[in-house]
Parts: C-alpha cells; structure tokens; sequence
C-alpha cells in the first residue's frame, strides 16, 4: 500500500510533465496574465488622469468664483465710466449748441470792405444774445446771411421805416445829413441809393465802412437786409493779438 502523501507527490509529478508537454503552466492565484495587468494599469492611469483633470476643474472653478466679484466690479466701473463720458459730451454738445445758436459764435473776416475799422483775416465774437433781447440800432456792425453758403459783415446805416439817399457821397436819412465818419474816403458810387429807398418795417440798410470797396445794400447783389437774415453782432477781436479787444463802433 502506497501512503496518501506519496500518491499526492506522484500526481503533482504527473501535473508538471504535462505541463511541460503542453507549454501551459499554472498561474499562481496572486498574478494576473500581462494582457490583464496592462489593462489595469491603463485603468489605473485614466483614473488618476481624470481624478487630476477634475482637481483641475475645481480649482479653476474655485479661482473663477474668486475673480468674478472683482470682474463684475471691474464691469460696472467701466460701464460707469463710459456712461459718465457720454453724459459729459451730451452735455458739451448741448451747451455748445445753445452758445452757438443763442448766445454767440465767432467767425473770420474775409476781405477788406470793413477797413479801416476790420482787416482781412480778423477773428471776431459775434454777440446773438443781443438781437433776442433787442432790435439792432444804427452802427452796429453785424453779421448776416447772403446766401445759403455766404455770410457778410457790414455796418447798419439805415434803420426799418426810413427814406435812404446818397447824394455826392453824403447819405440822407429821411431828407436829413446823417452826421459819421466810418467811410475812410468818400463814396464815389451811391449804386441804388442814387434815388430815394424807403425800408420796409423789417429791413436794415447796410454799407461798408470801405465804401468804395465794399458790396453792401447799394448794389442789387445784396439789397436791403431782412431782420430774420441778421446773425448777431460783431463786438469783440480775438486776433490778430496785438488788435485783441472790443470793436470799435
């Protein structure tokens, strides 16, 4: 009789023949095949990746919700910024508007038919706020529209209602000498002043203080000038510097 541990010895001897018969061998219970182990492995590794990625995430969340009550603030103070801009140009706009259509404006002379009085390439003040309040009196220098692009500068000589004359130079205000010495030579052509004119309710007779140089309300150009056509006032020179000051009337 064979005993039980030499029975079981003869058999694990037989096990280990065929295995090396076969080219199969026994995997111990603790390993897994190099197929599986890998696959493992890459499961590990997309496990750790993903679990980094999510740290990733939550950090970048974690900053985000850190920064964006600085950004909203940053947003609101550009916004408010801008707003304040805009409301300030607005406001520019406006009282610029208001100045230029109401109140006053400035212009450059162009010619010589005011001088001695303006000179060519003179910038002037011109004064809007004066005719609103009040009507334009006898020479005052101002500003008015010829045509749609032109605008002339020129002193008012006769006033609404009155008979206009030039004869030999002298001008005639309703059969009377009017007594000024803008002219700085005497006028050689009285144009259509040479016969009495007589000015309606709302219309200015005009001349140049350069009478012989000058195309003022004598000439058929120009006419008499309409009060809605009449600008404002010249009242004071910004340059040439060295003439800076009020204009003399």
């Amino acid at each position: 009789m064979y005993k039980e541990e030499e029975i079981e010895d003869s058999l694990e001897f037989c096990k280990g023949i065929s295995f090396y018969e076969t080219g199969t061998f026994p995997v111990p219970s603790d390993r897994v095949p190099y197929g599986n182990q890998k696959e493992k492995q890459e499961n590990t590794i997309e496990k750790d990746v993903g679990k980094q990625n999510q740290e990733m995430v939550n950090n970048a969340a974690e900053l985000v919700e850190e920064l964006s009550p600085k950004d909203e603030s940053f947003i609101k103070l550009l916004l408010l910024r801008i707003a304040e801009a805009v409301v300030c140009v607005s406001i520019a706009f406006v009282i610029a508007t208001v100045i230029n259509n109401y109140i006053g404006t400035h212009t450059k002379v162009d010619g010589n038919s005011m001088e001695v009085t303006l000179q060519n390439n003179d910038f002037l003040i011109i004064d809007k706020l004066s005719y609103l309040l009040n009507e334009p009196k006898r020479f005052d220098i101002i500003v008015f529209q010829h045509d749609e692009e032109n605008y002339y500068i020129k002193r008012i000589i006769g006033m609404p209602g009155e008979k206009i004359q030039i004869i030999d130079g002298n001008i005639f205000i309703n059969g009377s000498l009017l007594k000024e010495d803008y002219g700085c030579e005497k006028m050689e052509d009285s144009g259509l002043a040479n016969k009495e004119i007589t000015l309606e309710a709302d219309e200015y007779f005009v001349l140049g203080d350069n009478r012989n140089h000058s195309n003022d309300s004598r000439f058929e150009a120009v006419g008499n000038i309409k009060r809605s056509l009449i600008v404002g006032k010249a009242v004071y020179r910004i340059l040439p510097l060295e003439h800076l000051g009020k204009i003399n009337e």
